[in-house]
């Protein structure tokens, strides 16, 4: 306790290494104990866009969609099938009826139909993509039914890629957490050296620097070796990192002794 007292005597005393280690603390903290909770936003986020291929089927009203949507919901390669919603049928029909490329009358639209939406696989191939189509035109009935080409929503990259390097900072957060420690431990080395100094000349201490700086970095140390055993790397390269700069300024202090 007689080591760290004077420690923190002289941290509380130097507002700029207060505020980097401070700082340092926090950052260290938050990066690791909010990391899973940022992690499963993001993971929220990615989900949200649906990337299966898809294509309608308009027919009369008087095929029965349930039937059909059943049969297709058997056959490998169909993901899900949705009946369309009376209201949004008169849309689709003419979406259709526009990729078809054939000559069509507005009258048509005046026509009681029933739709199917159905979702593929995204792995499915174009061969396969075309034996369910020809499936279900057999069980509808070829001058039944209408298709509308397949359809495959394209991903947002952007979005994809700026959660991608939002990720990489929140990894590597906990080394500017280290430096930022360091730092601290770096501006203060100088007083504390001085106050080691008068502590050793009048009150037959030895080691007052050495000790001093060392003790008050072991719990530390101590937190993130916990940190390295549950989360791994960059846990570990900042507890390296950490304990490497300690060493180097505690030789650098035995050394030069710049304070004598």
């Amino acid at each position: 306790m007689f080591y760290l007292k004077i420690y923190y005597e002289v941290l509380f005393k130097k507002p700029t290494a207060l505020l980097f280690w401070v700082s340092g603390l926090f950052i260290l903290f938050f990066s690791f104990l909010a990391k899973p909770q940022i992690q499963k936003l993001l993971t929220i986020e990615t989900t949200v866009q649906n990337h299966r291929p898809y294509f309608f089927a308009v027919m009369p009203k008087k095929v029965n969609a349930e039937y059909i949507k059943r049969k297709l919901l058997d056959l490998p390669g169909v993901d899900n099938v949705n009946v369309m919603a009376q209201e949004s049928i008169i849309g689709h029909v003419k979406s259709v009826l526009d990729s078809t490329q054939l000559d069509w009358d507005q009258d048509m639209l005046d026509l009681n139909y029933a739709g199917l939406k159905v979702f593929l696989s995204p792995d499915l191939q174009p061969r396969s993509q075309s034996l369910i189509r020809n499936y279900l035109t057999r069980i509808a009935g070829e001058k039944e039914v209408t298709l509308g080409a397949v359809k495959k929503p394209q991903r947002k990259k952007d979005k994809i890629q700026y959660q991608d390097i939002f990720s990489r900072f929140i990894n590597y957060l906990p080394l500017v957490g280290v430096f930022l420690l360091l730092l601290s431990l770096w501006t203060i080395r100088n007083d504390f050296g001085k106050k080691s100094f008068i502590v050793e000349t009048y009150q037959r201490r030895s080691q007052v620097y050495e000790r001093g700086m060392a003790f008050a970095q072991a719990p530390l140390i101590f937190i993130l070796g916990l940190f390295a055993f549950f989360y791994g790397f960059p846990a570990i390269a900042g507890l390296i990192i950490f304990t490497l700069g300690l060493v180097l300024l505690l030789g650098l202090g035995k050394r030069s002794k710049l304070w004598t």
